[in-house]
């Protein structure tokens, strides 16, 4: 087994880090934070800067893991949100990975195909603004992405740490700071168009459905606006109004 990097970042008491049921021996589990969180045994505590707004430190660390110095001299690495606990010997997992053709590893949605229905979700979600709607929406226009062209949950990476893979990441980087939206699933559909490195399906996600190496532990924890029905509504009209428009 190759030396492998499993790492997570969590700022502002946004996730309650789960305790670490299995660790892999050829592994090293970091965990990128603020101060903010309680790390549980096993994690190396990795206390780090959080100055920018909303969660755009953790996704720089989620992002491009060979920018990290603690993270560029590994030969692979595992992502897991903070809100993800693994539950299963993921030795498994890493030796189909590393013994597959292509550089980085994700899960498909769950519930979506179409980064354009993600970009609706978001805003009826609360997640986005309408601003930020209609912005996502033009960018991935220009980028000639198309509707039901796939999508991926980034809740789970598992990255080999080759140019390939650097191209990748740069690329989604730079798209996720143009992108603004700060949803980093859908920045990745116009960075895997452009950079023309394929990402490999993980198939169905584990950690929403089997459970048999990662468990989803709910949603993260924030203090936005509760969702009521005529906020809702209101929302779904102004994306009926929009897609009339183009």
């Amino acid at each position: 087994m190759k030396k492998i990097a499993v790492y997570t970042c969590v700022t502002g008491s946004y996730d309650d880090l789960p305790i670490l049921r299995h660790v892999l021996p050829s592994a090293d589990y970091f965990c990128f934070n603020d101060g903010s969180v309680n790390i549980p045994s096993g994690w190396t505590d990795v206390r780090i800067e959080n100055n920018s707004p909303g969660n755009k430190t953790a996704r720089y660390y989620k992002i491009v893991p060979h920018l990290n110095p603690l993270l560029e001299k590994y030969e692979m690495s595992v992502w897991v949100d903070g809100n993800i606990e693994i539950v299963g010997d993921i030795s498994i997992l890493m030796e189909k990975v590393y013994s597959s053709e292509g550089d980085v590893f994700i899960y498909n949605h769950p519930l979506r195909n179409c980064v354009y229905d993600e970009v609706d979700a978001c805003f009826l979600d609360v997640k986005i603004s309408l601003k930020k709607l209609i912005t996502s929406r033009h960018l991935l226009r220009r980028s000639g992405i198309k509707k039901n062209g796939g999508l991926f949950e980034t809740g789970v990476m598992i990255r080999k740490h080759n140019n390939r893979m650097k191209k990748l990441m740069d690329c989604w980087w730079a798209k996720f700071v143009e992108d603004s939206s700060g949803r980093d699933q859908i920045s990745l559909v116009r960075a895997i168009e452009e950079s023309k490195v394929k990402v490999v399906s993980l198939g169905s996600p584990d950690h929403r459905l089997k459970n048999e190496f990662f468990k989803h532990n709910g949603n993260h924890k924030k203090s936005g606006i509760k969702e009521k029905v005529i906020w809702k509504c209101m929302r779904l009209l102004n994306i009926f109004l929009i897609k009339l428009s183009w």
